[in-house]
């Protein structure tokens, strides 16, 4: 039976410092990978990306938006 589900965006971010070397293991991309929030409407969420990557543009990180589900049940 196939739930019900609603699509959702996850705004990302990535933190690139602790990716800056040629050795990258499980556990440090864990990390470095970071769920912020998720957001129902795909345009506020690509506007929370823009706006975080402007806020944030000297530091060592970097957000995008990803597509997912809400899974209900």
């Amino acid at each position: 039976m196939k739930r019900p589900n609603t699509p959702a965006y996850a705004v990302v971010r990535l933190d690139c410092f602790l990716l800056d070397d040629e050795t990258v293991d499980a556990a440090r991309l864990e990390r470095a990978v970071a769920v912020k929030e998720v957001l129902l409407d795909q345009a506020r969420a690509e506007a929370e990306v823009e706006r975080l990557n402007k806020l944030n543009a000297d530091k060592e990180c970097r957000y995008f938006c990803h597509y997912t589900r809400l899974i209900s049940g």
